[in-house]
């Protein structure tokens, strides 16, 4: 049998539910078989659209076509925009799909009962606590488990006589920095005047709590807070957080079973609700429960705290080295040291080939939608060790340059870009260990910050180099000028001399050009010039710099050991002119007069003396073409 293909759309500004999402899925995956393409982002990670965009452009690559099937964590996605944009796009493709947490029409659902849940949340505060006035503190508006929460929050009130109060009904973000500001607003607004807080989340719930006690107020004396999600700090927290424990992973494994039934066939329901459990706790005013499970959870709590600050130090030297590398090779071979802190199977990170054929100018647009048609692999890693890569492009749809064994595999794809500058993407074969310790995001923004330094590094490179041609070249012939005869020609002097290698000093003078111009116009002057480096182009050797020394002088300087090497260059020359002059209807023909010294290494004389030496002996080569001229030879 064909082995399944099953891709996962998800955001992962929620590590602890995207982690346990995720590995329930692999684990119903790899019991099929079936390989596992997660395409994965934090948007919604910054409040800045346009960074957000460079992070939702993942999803381009997912085309449900090569999918037997698609997964959406709907509940990680915080762009309302971005959800139903892919949400559509799915159900147009006709695969089968569903949905977890976020109940969209025409894709098969998964997801807890939230509107239940909450408001049996409420009615425990009103009908155990005797609460009379509520305040529901949300997450975004648009969310669907928010929605449901706030309509079982609302309900609750209305069913136990509590009249609704708008100004008690708040949205913000999932975050704890978020719960933060609420607690603030709410003081600002004389709202802390409330018996409960009920939260969204154990995020808003954690932030919320913690500015309310250093504003001097004690949970639960003062009023009582719930939260949601039985978050792993939930049970270590002080006070013990009231919240609603559900599936996580779990709801993973069920939800990829749901869709294996799906693309076999199987009919299966449009919903499935998953179990979910009020958890009352201290913050709420009830007694703590569970004590084998708090000190599990504050063992992880201390071991979690721990690794992070282990992992911060080691992201941060990351960053550093990234940072210094002075070349997009070195780039990629330092990051190879860092890729194994992912703990991937394997590793894949694919360029756009635009962005490496990009060059300084007018034209300097950057793609911010979609991905090229071929990606360069700029770095490829299986067990830890570099494979070689060097040129190897591959189709964008096929995602990586090859799969690995018949087993099961995840593949996590997350984007490589800058703002909404698309760079490239990742992919990160088999690893979720970073995404448990919370850190695959710092791992990536520093991915993504270095390689768009490394660039820009290039770019300016590019230009510098565009630059110095400028002042080192000569305009009329293209070769090198007085400038750039001290910079390149006097390099290779030096260079043969620490290798004790000659140098070959050839001097050249263009026959006649003054007669040329003065007969002609200096429209034939200026062809005769450019025709003379045609030929020097044509003749001179690999690693040889050629130079436009004056107005009708030339250099060809190299490294030379052999006196036949000089002679047949020269003889080289005449026959490139010679062939040139038979062939043109010119009413001149085009000749020149050399000649040239072999420079030996630690002689103790300069290039310039070697000029000299050579101008000397070509100026009697001149005369002698003179002399033959006059006698009609």
């Amino acid at each position: 049998m064909t082995k399944r293909k099953i891709a996962v759309a998800v955001g992962g500004k929620r590590n602890t539910v995207m982690f346990e999402t995720i590995s329930g899925i692999w684990k119903r995956a790899r019991e099929d078989g079936a390989d596992l393409y997660v395409f994965c982002c934090y948007g919604g990670s910054s409040e800045d659209p346009v960074y957000n965009s460079g992070e939702y452009n993942v999803f381009s690559l997912l085309h449900p076509e090569d999918y037997d099937g698609v997964i959406m964590v709907a509940r990680n996605i915080d762009s309302a925009r971005q959800r139903e944009e892919l949400a559509a796009f799915l159900k147009k493709s006709g695969r089968p799909a569903i949905s977890i947490e976020n109940d969209v029409e025409g894709m098969y659902f998964a997801g807890i009962d939230n509107y239940t849940a909450l408001y049996k949340m409420t009615s425990h505060l009103i009908e155990k606590h005797h609460c009379e006035t509520l305040s529901y503190i949300g997450g975004p508006d648009f969310d669907y488990e928010n929605r449901e929460r706030c309509r079982g929050f609302c309900k609750a009130c209305t069913d136990h006589g509590i009249a609704l109060d708008e100004r008690r009904i708040h949205h913000y973000s999932w975050s704890n920095s978020d719960g933060c500001r609420a607690f603030h607003e709410l003081r600002n607004q004389q709202l802390l005047d409330a018996d409960a807080y009920i939260c969204a989340n154990d995020d808003l719930a954690i932030g919320f709590i913690n500015e309310a006690q250093a504003a001097g107020f004690n949970v639960p004396k003062d009023f009582l807070v719930t939260g949601f999600d039985c978050s792993p700090y939930a049970n270590v927290f002080s006070p013990n957080l009231t919240t609603v424990d559900r599936e996580k992973e779990s709801a993973g494994y069920k939800a990829c079973d749901l869709l294996l039934k799906a693309i076999g066939g199987t009919q299966i329901p449009h919903q499935t609700v998953l179990k979910s459990s009020c958890i009352f706790s201290e913050s709420c005013g009830c007694k703590s429960r569970n004590t084998e499970r708090s000190r599990r959870d504050r063992c992880q709590a201390v071991e979690s705290v721990l690794a992070k600050d282990m992992l911060t130090a080691e992201l941060n030297i990351m960053e550093t080295v990234l940072t210094k590398c002075g070349s997009l090779e070195a780039y990629y071979h330092n990051l190879a040291a860092y890729v194994q802190m992912l703990h991937a199977r394997a590793f894949y990170l694919m360029i756009n080939e635009s962005e490496l054929r990009k060059t300084p100018g007018i034209n300097t647009a950057y793609r911010n939608h979609g991905y090229d048609d071929f990606m360069y692999v700029s770095l490829m890693m299986e067990n830890n060790e570099e494979i070689a890569h060097s040129g190897h492009r591959i189709s964008t749809r096929s995602i990586v340059p090859s799969l690995l064994d018949g087993k099961s595999h995840m593949y996590l794809i997350s984007p490589v870009h800058f703002q909404d500058r698309c760079m490239g993407y990742c992919v990160s074969v088999d690893s979720l260990d970073l995404i448990r310790r919370d850190r695959y995001f710092d791992w990536l923004n520093n991915l993504n910050t270095t390689l768009n330094i490394m660039h820009e590094k290039r770019l300016l490179q590019i230009l510098n180099d565009k630059l110095n041609m400028l002042y080192m070249e000569d305009s009329m012939t293209g070769l090198y000028n007085r400038f750039g005869y001290s910079m390149k020609a006097v390099d290779i002097f030096r260079e043969n001399e620490v290798n004790g290698d000659s140098t070959l000093v050839l001097f050249l003078d263009l026959n006649d050009l003054k007669m040329i111009n003065d007969t002609y116009g200096h429209e034939h002057g200026d062809l005769a010039l450019r025709t003379m480096a045609d030929a020097i182009r044509a003749c001179v050797p690999e690693g040889f710099i050629p130079v436009r020394y004056g107005g009708d002088e030339f250099l060809i300087i190299g490294r030379c050991n052999r006196r036949k090497t000089a002679d047949d260059l020269n003889k080289a020359l005449s026959d490139y002119l010679e062939q040139y002059n038979k062939t043109s209807k010119n009413p001149y023909k085009v000749t020149c007069s050399a000649g040239y010294t072999l420079a030996k290494p630690f002689s103790g004389d300069s290039l310039d003396s070697y000029v000299q030496q050579a101008d000397k002996i070509m100026y009697k080569a001149k005369k002698k073409f003179k002399k033959n001229r006059l006698a009609g030879k």
